[in-house]
């Protein structure tokens, strides 16, 4: 008989935990809907990556401040622009010096990169930057194309400034235009004529014996202040979202847009 007891107690106590089981894991699925922690894990992870990103660039900012006078340095730039499918496009940095103009895309990706530079059917030269796991090639993705977007900034920033500059300067502002992606990890492996380490932008810009003069450099930066487009920064990553809501690469924290209002930043 004792044993009988013993036995119902256990199968009680049981069906009890059970109970208090169900009753728990029902009430916890009302309070986190399925998806939510998931969903919060992703937000949580496109943050970090924003914040990366900007980290980045506030680090090749940084940089760019060893660069000698005369020297005008706009970030996060809006332009507009005829390629592309909302009409404007932001330019990480656009970099005006003695040395020439320099635009410059940051990215602070992880892994290892490497340039593929071959002919497209047009007989232009494409540039495809492959990234490796292990020294394996990794499946191929948008950001393959990093280069080739930032030539469409690079053209933007160019068609602007030859657009309105003087007769004077024009003349001198062939192949005084540079295009770069600059990797913050210092994880760019090889050589390439549009991309390059954080470590060596400096000495990358110095190689260059463009001969702007503080006249051509002030010049230049009044275009792209009286010229950038009249599209907000906010503004224009709205487009971004909406357009492309499946894209969490590229729309960036609208906090930090709205921070930005202004078109573009000018460090002397």
């Amino acid at each position: 008989m004792t044993i009988f007891l013993i036995c119902m107690a256990i199968v009680v106590v049981a069906v009890v935990a059970m109970v208090i089981t169900y009753v728990y894991e029902r009430k916890h699925k009302k309070q986190n809907p399925e998806g939510e922690t998931e969903a919060r894990r992703k937000e949580d992870k496109e943050r970090r990556k924003i914040r990366k990103g900007i980290e980045g660039e506030d680090h090749v900012e940084h940089l760019l401040d060893e660069i000698e006078e005369p020297c005008r340095i706009f970030r996060d730039i809006v332009l507009d622009t005829a390629q592309g499918s909302i009409g404007t496009t932001e330019v990480d940095f656009v970099v005006l010096c003695s040395y020439g103009i320099f635009v410059l895309d940051v990215k602070s990706w992880d892994g290892i990169y490497k340039c593929d530079v071959h002919k497209g059917k047009s007989g232009n030269f494409n540039y495809d930057l492959i990234k490796y796991d292990n020294g394996e090639k990794v499946f191929k993705s948008c950001e393959d194309q990093a280069i080739m977007r930032n030539g469409r900034h690079y053209n933007a920033v160019r068609h602007i400034i030859t657009d309105h500059a003087s007769k004077r300067l024009n003349k001198w502002l062939a192949g005084k235009f540079h295009s770069y992606v600059v990797f913050r990890q210092d994880n760019f492996s090889g050589e390439c004529d549009r991309a390059v380490n954080a470590k060596d932008l400096i000495q990358t810009i110095r190689g260059y014996s463009g001969k702007l003069n503080e006249e051509d450099v002030q010049e230049i930066a009044e275009i792209m202040r009286d010229h950038h487009s009249k599209v907000t920064r906010e503004e224009h990553i709205r487009k971004l979202v909406n357009m492309f809501p499946n894209d969490t690469a590229d729309p960036e924290d609208l906090e930090e847009a709205q921070e930005a209002q202004e078109a573009c930043h000018q460090a002397a």
